[in-house]
């Protein structure tokens, strides 16, 4: 099952998508995420309410999502060597978009520009075929992603909320909201090592 994992952009803290093009060549150049091969760049910030700029990888790709009038770091996985469940690529899926989040925050030339809240994600299956938009698909998967979220995030599992989002005609989508306020660096330092 295929995940992609959406990490807001915190309230007057986003940049200009192409701001994004040298940073991500950057991480190209300097293999930034090791146990992905990221390939090219991708602008598409013309396209309004679209994918922004993306960092298109072998593994999976990132993109400075514009949809819905919401910034945010979005994560795609496409070819990542894991099991093919759910709590596995939505455990992949989190853990690649809080340390994209990471890098572009400590990035020298976004650094107190662009920042992410940790307080919200936006989950989608991408996958129709075996979760589609349903009040069943939400009653599959929820218990399972409070469980993942529960121990990737250090016990927030029942202080979340998680609601279902999106129509029929859209890919089954979660929103995933904390009551604790917390940075991308608190989330991470909160990680399994």
């Amino acid at each position: 099952m295929r995940v992609d994992v959406k990490l807001f952009t915190a309230p007057g803290k986003s940049v200009e998508p192409k701001t994004l093009i040298p940073v991500f060549h950057g991480f190209i150049q300097r293999s930034a995420i090791k146990d992905e091969l990221l390939i090219d760049v991708a602008d598409y910030s013309h396209v309004v309410d679209g994918p922004g700029v993306m960092l298109i990888g072998h593994e999976g790709q990132y993109g400075f999502d514009r949809s819905k009038g919401r910034d945010g770091l979005l994560y795609s996985q496409r070819r990542a060597n894991i099991d093919d469940t759910f709590a596995a690529a939505l455990r992949y899926g989190v853990l690649h978009v809080l340390r994209m989040a990471a890098l572009l925050e400590q990035e020298d030339a976004l650094r107190g520009k662009l920042e992410f809240s940790a307080s919200e994600l936006l989950v989608r299956v991408n996958d129709r075929l075996r979760a589609p938009s349903t009040p069943e698909t939400y009653k599959a998967l929820e218990p399972e992603a409070r469980s993942v979220l529960a121990s990737l995030l250090g016990g927030l599992g029942s202080e979340l909320g998680i609601e279902p989002v999106g129509t029929s005609d859209e890919l089954f989508g979660l929103q995933i909201k904390s009551q604790q306020a917390t940075s991308v660096s608190g989330l991470l330092a909160k990680l399994p090592s």
